[in-house]
């Protein structure tokens, strides 16, 4: 494992079920890309996921899937650790949230609603 890297797990693990199933439709694609329609792509994208959850090093991966993937085996490994490190850039809760219309911008508009709303509040009850 390189200085900068992380351990897979770390990043596996952060990713919601969504991302997971996300990922694993990721990796059947391009597993189908790579060795075609031969085989049963669903147990070695399984196998794949079991490498990932038990912290296995990137150098590990590669060479367990040397035996399926060939010479094809670095460069997939590659290709899956950065769709991974992709993947949970989003998932370390920095996503941004889509702007609301009625959401003011500035905090002093939030104080002016509130202020007008409970004067509108205040007249409706004298009005009782």
């Amino acid at each position: 494992m390189g200085k900068d890297e992380a351990p897979l797990a770390q990043f596996y693990e952060k990713l919601s079920s969504e991302q997971k199933k996300s990922l694993s439709n990721a990796v059947t694609e391009k597993l189908q890309g790579i060795i075609g329609g031969y085989g049963e792509l669903g147990v070695l994208v399984e196998y794949i996921s079991v490498m990932l959850q038990s912290s296995r090093p990137k150098e590990t991966i590669q060479s367990e899937l040397e035996a399926f993937l060939q010479d094809e085996s670095g460069p997939f490994t590659t290709w899956l650790c950065e769709k991974l490190a992709k993947m949970t850039e989003g998932s370390t809760g920095k996503r941004r949230r889509k702007k609301d219309p009625k959401d003011p911008k500035d905090p002093k508009e939030t104080k002016e609603v509130k202020d007008s709303t409970d004067a509108a509040r205040k007249a409706k009850k004298e009005k009782k």
